[in-house]
């Protein structure tokens, strides 16, 4: 029965911000339908950006798992969400890694240190991740890069320093 109720303040919380967003025009309709009328880019999206929250998930828990931090892919992957979420409307670049660190040390009370620097070693790998994508998006489109002199000089020093 609390689940319910909580479930049913939940929908109409998210109900009246949604009212409220509209009212404000802080979320335009206009722009709304027309991201709808492509909504098979808007549906590759989406996937796409499930699929990395989900291999975030999946690297996370490898790190949680060689620390011998034994926690079910299911609450990584919950954690995860709340991170992301956190990320997205908090202010702050690290405000997701904050709440994750704070769940898990709740979570694994007798590792709390093996399990926060596991947090910070996700932020590094994905961060080296990111740097990968621009060094291949620079290879890629690399007649359009080097005429911008800041970003090539951003991929050599990359490059020279890896």
């Amino acid at each position: 029965m609390k689940d319910n109720i909580f479930c049913f303040f939940k929908f109409f919380l998210a109900t009246g911000l949604i009212y409220w967003l509209i009212e404000t025009d802080k979320l335009s309709l206009i722009k709304l339908q027309g991201a709808l009328q492509s909504l098979d880019k808007l549906l590759v999206g989406g996937l796409l950006v499930w699929f990395i929250v989900f291999l975030s998930a999946v690297r996370w828990y490898l790190l949680l798992k060689s620390q011998q931090i034994t926690i079910p892919f299911k609450d990584t992957l919950k954690l995860n969400m709340i991170s992301l979420f956190f990320s997205t409307f908090v202010p702050g670049a690290i405000s997701g890694d904050v709440a994750k660190a704070y769940y898990i040390t709740h979570k694994e009370k007798s590792r709390k240190t093996a399990a926060m620097v596991t947090v910070g070693v996700d932020r590094l790998i994905g961060l080296m991740a990111l740097f990968l994508v621009l060094l291949f998006s620079a290879i890629f489109e690399w007649e359009k890069v080097k005429n911008i002199p800041e970003i090539s000089f951003f991929i050599y020093s990359i490059v020279v320093t890896a």
